[in-house]
């Protein structure tokens, strides 16, 4: 019996022991589990140290290449661009300050997008001052609380705010755009921005201050803002292309003019376009504008380009405008247009002569080689031109001088041999010229060669009937045109005119089969002035050795009525007129 109770005893220990093994071995197996978990958590956290670690540095490189190409730029053109060499060590400081920040990755730097009041506050606890993301403001509070920015890498957009202001704002490292904001904006520190500036339809904001921003290497567009009344950039030196337009379309005058009285630039360059409109009052400085150069509806005095070259001019409607400086300036690649350019009476749209303002025109003293129209029209206070006889090449389809006040002189292009389009590989077209204006003295195109269609008009400033100067005893000349062998067509009005000594070479018309009228001569009104100089041409007309019985000749005199019309007896006209001739 006790033997039995003893085999129990061991069967029962034996199971024990063997149940207790087994819990053991679960135990071990969930310390196992638990292990590998622990490992894989590790594993985890040290994927995502890894993860934020390269997405960190990620950032930063962005930023420093950013920050690179920015210094790279700029240090390409400083030797060209005086203004930005003047300004790079102090630029190039800041840019090299903001490297070392980076790349010493301290809590200075926040990695990331602020956009949200999370990313903000989470800005503020680590105190940074570079943002490596984009950057979005729409509160006062965001706004304070970036008063220690000095980098924004990404883009930084400023919306629905009052009084703007970034104070330790250095750089941006995108697009810096300002939208529905109001009253003042300034940043008084910020040297350069690597994308664009957008300050559009902001219709309560009254000035833009950057004085020390030097470099813009994208666009910088400023438009309809109708309160703006400063906009103040002392330093910019360098932008891809600006365009500032203070067009007011509800204007109850009518002129359009929005607030802007305050341009200040100073010989800043602009690779492609520069368009201000609209605004500005006293002395606005450009540099090289390698696009066109627009200066529309201004209210400067005093426009001073400092330029070699342009992409082309416009300077249209300016009323207040006296001085146009263009003394350095030796090729424009394109249109210029320099027209009314006259005082507003100030009722409307309306413009009338003035005595004062743009009396004097530019000579364009240094100017070789123009690629595009030339057209000055419509500057009435004008009193002489003296200008472009500097100029030896002209690619151009057309050249118009017309209604610029009563000159004493009209004295333009004596030095261009040649003067055309290169239409196809093996058709070239001589230019048109479009020439009527009142002076005394009117000589042009000394030296051309070949001419395209000519029309020229000279008329008596002093003339008080209208214009026909049937009672004027001024002495007005016509000269010019003395190497001109061959022309397209002629079209001369001198009834004025009491010298005339021009065209002395011409030989040969051909005009095109869209018009074969190829002389129209206005004759003078007075039988005493001679048109000898003309005589060859004259001549072959008379004796019909132009080579063509369809073109067609007008020679025309003044009726009783103060007209011009044709005369009865073509042959007879020509006949006195070449009677006095050798």
């Amino acid at each position: 019996m006790l033997r039995n109770k003893l085999a129990l005893s061991l069967v029962a220990l034996s199971c024990c022991m063997v149940s207790c093994q087994e819990d053991n071995l679960d135990i071990q197996n969930q310390i196992d589990n638990l292990s590998g978990k622990v490992d894989d958590l590790n594993s985890n956290l040290d994927s995502l140290d890894q993860e934020l670690a390269a997405l960190k540095e990620s950032h930063q490189n962005a930023l420093l290449e950013k920050l690179q190409e920015m210094d790279e730029t700029m240090a390409g053109i400083i030797a060209e661009n005086t203004k930005l060499s003047d300004q790079y060590t102090a630029i190039s400081d800041s840019l090299n300050s903001i490297k070392e920040e980076v790349a010493e990755s301290d809590n200075s730097v926040y990695y990331g997008d602020l956009l949200t009041a999370d990313n903000f506050s989470k800005y503020t606890t680590q105190g940074a001052s570079i943002v490596t993301g984009n950057i979005l403001v729409t509160t006062e509070d965001q706004l304070k609380q970036l008063s220690n920015l000095r980098v924004a890498g990404g883009n930084l957009h400023l919306s629905e705010l009052m009084d703007v202001t970034l104070p330790a704002l250095e750089t941006v490292g995108g697009d810096l755009v300002l939208s529905s904001v109001k009253g003042s904006v300034a940043f008084d520190n910020l040297f350069t921005v690597a994308g664009s500036f957008f300050d559009n339809n902001n219709a309560e904001q009254t000035s833009l201050v950057a004085n020390k921003l030097a470099f813009v290497s994208g666009n910088v567009e400023i438009q309809t803002n109708i309160l703006l009344e400063t906009v103040s950039f002392e330093s910019l030196a360098f932008v891809r292309s600006l365009i500032l337009n203070s067009f007011w379309a509800e204007d109850p005058e009518y002129n359009n003019y929005g607030a802007l009285s305050s341009v200040v630039l100073s010989d800043v360059d602009v690779e492609n376009d520069l368009t201000i409109a609209y605004g500005g009052t006293g002395t606005v400085n450009i540099g090289n504008v390698g696009g066109h150069l627009k200066l529309e509806k201004t209210k400067f005095t005093d426009i001073n380009i400092s330029a070699t070259s342009l992409g082309g001019l416009e300077v249209i409607n300016n009323g207040e405008l006296s001085n146009l400086m263009v003394d350095n300036l030796k090729a424009v690649n394109g249109n210029i247009k320099i027209s009314n350019n006259v005082k507003s009476s100030g009722v409307g749209n309306f413009t009338v002569s003035n005595t004062e303002g743009f009396v004097s025109f530019p000579s364009f003293s240094a100017l070789t080689e123009i690629k595009g129209n030339i057209n000055v029209e419509g500057n009435s206070s004008l009193t002489s031109i003296e200008a472009f006889n500097a100029v030896t090449s002209i690619e151009a389809d057309e050249i118009l001088f017309n209604n610029n006040g009563s000159l004493s002189v009209l004295d333009i292009f004596n030095n261009v041999t040649e003067a055309g389009v290169q239409v196809t590989q093996f058709t070239r077209t001589n230019t048109k010229l479009y020439i009527v204006e009142k002076t005394n003295w009117f000589n042009a195109f000394t030296n051309l060669a070949e001419g395209g269609d000519i029309t020229i008009e000279i008329k008596d400033p002093a003339a008080d009937d209208g214009g026909f100067g049937l009672f004027s005893t001024s002495v007005i000349k016509f000269e010019g045109f003395s190497a001109m062998t061959r022309a397209t067509r002629l079209r001369l009005t001198v009834g004025d005119v009491t010298e005339f000594s021009a065209f002395n070479a011409l030989e040969t018309l051909s005009p095109t089969w869209d018009d074969l009228s190829y002389l129209t001569l206005a004759m003078p009104k007075s039988t005493d002035v001679s048109l000898c100089s003309i005589s060859t041409i004259l001549s072959k007309i008379k004796n019909n050795e132009l080579g063509n019985s369809n073109y067609i000749v007008n020679i025309q005199e003044i009726n009783e009525w103060g007209w011009y019309q044709n005369v009865e007896d073509q042959d007879a006209a020509l006949d006195q007129l070449l009677s006095s001739c050798e």
